[in-house]
């Protein structure tokens, strides 16, 4: 099988069943946290020497020591009657892992404890995941080990002893100490004579390949919380998918009326001529965007000088017949609503007295200064249309943009208004909105 290259900084690695009949897996990478944890969840560990890549490894079968089935020899229970020994735990994590690589290097042999996995180890020690047990004699440093600690697994990375038994005491008290805590299974890692004579043994720990009457099969060790982890998802999977088809049922029901599915503004048909004249919609000029301000202007003049004319007493000018005549409607504004300003005309009869327009008195309709207006972008069969472009216009800064629902029977339109505004304000307005792309044309209203 090929060997797999690892992407530095990239916590990544290749199923462990690829590993070569040795367990190497993979070659480089980093030691960071990241990619360390990442190994030892998926059974992988770092084992390296000075001079080669950083090598990865997953060996199968991997020999492991269940607590529980820690071998106590009779001169070990001894040496653990006499209580020489002191243990303790993370109270000197960098002596140990320190103490491990020097005594291989003392006695001549090769060490892959070298100074980036000390100082990779310690980082994890120093985040919680690395852990040392110590045996202490006199107050001095004598044995230990340490490893990684993740769930209900305990990495075992090495172990070193300066006086006969120290690493085998600090070995029993780990596996107490696992027992009262709920760690399962401690990780040996590579096969050797002392771990197995120490109750370790060697398990399958992951799916091999098998000869059996010629053919290639699969053989996988399950165990009795695999297959309750089994019967569990299964029921799970029967749950959701019932949960699934009940959601699907009622969503192919038929909707309301009312509900709105389509959001794309541009998937929207255009509406016919009849419903544009249904709506009061219809194609309006470009001029009629913005309102005729001097139209209006000139109106409100000619309103001001006419209240603003004098009046002279009713006993001093003629009685004169009234006529009543119809009211004039002033021509249509660019304001959605028309206004009408009523006007009396009194016809002079021919009398002797001479006329003076200053004694006629013209009662003039008054002009509602309080009417507040709002501007119109939008006019949608579509509630999600409106609703979109409404959210469009309040990330733009127009907080005061709202849905007005027009229903008229069975049809509705919903109009998309900016503001609550008088009438100076909307010219201003109006010119604000027309600037983006988004808005095709404006169209003024009493509010």
């Amino acid at each position: 099988m090929p060997v797999y290259q690892l992407i530095p900084e990239v916590p990544l690695f290749p199923p462990v069943d690829q590993a070569e009949d040795d367990g190497l897996l993979a070659v480089g990478g980093d030691l960071t946290k990241e990619r360390l944890l990442a190994a030892y969840r998926r059974g992988i560990f770092p084992w390296y020497e000075v001079g080669q890549p950083i090598l990865w490894w997953s060996p199968d079968p991997r020999l492991v020591l269940f607590p529980e089935e820690l071998k106590i020899s009779r001169s070990l229970r001894k040496v653990l009657r006499k209580e020489q020994f002191e243990i303790r735990f993370d109270s000197a994590f960098e002596d140990v892992i320190k103490a491990c690589a020097d005594v291989r290097t003392e006695r001549g042999d090769e060490t892959w404890i070298i100074p980036e996995m000390q100082q990779a180890y310690t980082e994890l020690h120093q985040e919680g995941y690395a852990h040392s047990v110590e045996s202490w004699l006199e107050g001095e440093l004598v044995g230990g080990l340490y490893g990684i600690s993740l769930g209900q697994c305990f990495f075992g990375e090495s172990m070193f002893s300066t006086t006969n038994d120290s690493s085998k005491v600090a070995l029993v008290a780990l596996a107490e100490f696992s027992q009262q805590v709920g760690i399962k299974l401690i990780d040996c890692q590579m096969t050797t004579p002392h771990l197995l004579s120490l109750g370790a043994r060697e398990i399958l720990c992951k799916i091999k390949m098998a000869e059996s009457r010629g053919k290639k099969v699969f053989r996988i060790q399950l165990t009795v919380s695999v297959v309750v982890l089994l019967f569990t998802l299964g029921a799970f999977s029967l749950v959701a998918a019932f949960y699934l088809g009940m959601t699907a049922g009622n969503s192919m029901q038929r909707p309301p009326e009312s509900s709105v599915t389509e959001t794309d503004i541009s998937a929207e048909k255009p509406m016919s001529e009849e419903e544009l004249k249904f709506f009061g919609l219809g194609e309006r000029k470009k001029e009629h965007d913005s309102l005729d301000l001097e139209e209006l202007r000139d109106l409100r003049k000619k309103t001001e000088e006419l209240i603003k004319a004098p009046k002279t007493p009713e006993s001093a000018s003629p009685e004169v017949p009234k006529a009543i005549t119809p009211d004039v409607a002033v021509p249509e504004s660019p304001v959605s609503e028309q206004k009408t300003v009523g006007k009396k005309s009194v016809p002079a009869p021919k009398v002797d007295t001479p006329k003076s327009p200053e004694n006629a008195i013209i009662p003039v309709a008054e002009t509602n200064k309080n009417a507040t207006y709002t501007i119109q972008v939008l006019a949608s069969r579509k509630h999600a249309n409106a609703k979109k472009l409404v959210e469009k216009l309040k990330k733009n800064g127009f907080e005061d943009t709202f849905i007005f629902k027009h229903t008229a029977g069975s049809k509705t339109l919903y109009r998309v208004r900016v503001g609550k505004i008088e009438l100076s304000e909307t010219k201003n307005l109006a010119n604000k909105l027309k600037k983006l792309k988004y808005i095709d044309s404006v169209q003024v209203t009493r509010f």
